[in-house]
């Protein structure tokens, strides 16, 4: 009698042990969840706020024909904030098994890191050390035609996102980002919904587009 007593706490005893493990388990991956989320919808949040400040700076460039050293250095902040995302999100993807066309991904990196120089170049190409913020870069037609292309790219970016994320609408000639709505949407949740990843495709798919319409390999071949 003794000995069946005990067999059967010891079975409550295992049956409450794997129960408690389970649930600490669950919450620990829940846990993890949702801290993946807010950094994928934070990433992507500067993705597209940063895509949308370019457009802004170029939107001022083509109406006026005069590009400030503070925008110049705000498009090349800008730019490598895009290029850190596209690698994190898309280590991120390829972790979960979400998206495997890294050659493609890795020309897009290689195009950000080209234009992310360009702006360098312009910045260092004056012997001026201590330049004034507004300041005007000297622009020729050669490199308004450059900078042409790169606006191109970045308009072509514009519109995936907007076809993408419900949150960035179009007001006239403007772009507008609801940011309240994007992080209540998608803030604890983000690694279960695919709109992310539909972005990295998509925006790989119109790059490879752009690329192809001008024949060339990279982003290099018009901003030689």
């Amino acid at each position: 009698m003794f000995n069946q007593n005990f067999k059967k706490m010891l079975l409550i005893i295992c049956f409450i042990s794997v129960f408690v493990f389970g649930i600490k388990q669950y919450q620990e991956n829940k846990a993890y969840e949702i801290f993946i989320s807010h950094l994928i919808t934070n990433n992507s949040q500067e993705l597209i706020q940063g895509i949308l400040y370019v457009n802004t700076i170029y939107d001022e460039l083509l109406d006026t024909n005069e590009l400030t050293n503070r925008q110049l250095n705000l498009l090349k902040s800008y730019t490598t904030n895009i290029l850190q995302v596209f690698q994190y999100n898309l280590g991120l993807a390829q972790q979960f098994g979400l998206y495997e066309k890294r050659l493609e991904m890795k020309k897009i990196k290689e195009d950000l890191n080209e234009i992310d120089k360009f702006y360098s170049h312009l910045l260092n190409r004056d012997s001026k050390v201590d330049k004034l913020d507004e300041e005007l870069v000297t622009i020729d037609l050669n490199l308004m035609e450059k900078l042409k292309y790169i606006n191109e790219l970045n308009e072509l970016w514009l519109h995936s996102i907007h076809e993408n994320i419900d949150e960035v609408t179009q007001q006239g000639n403007e772009f507008v980002f609801n940011t309240r709505q994007f992080q209540e949407k998608y803030g604890n949740h983000s690694i279960s919904n695919r709109f992310w990843v539909d972005l990295l495709i998509d925006i790989s798919a119109i790059h490879k587009d752009f690329l192809d319409k001008y024949n060339i390999y990279s982003i290099q071949g018009v901003l030689r």
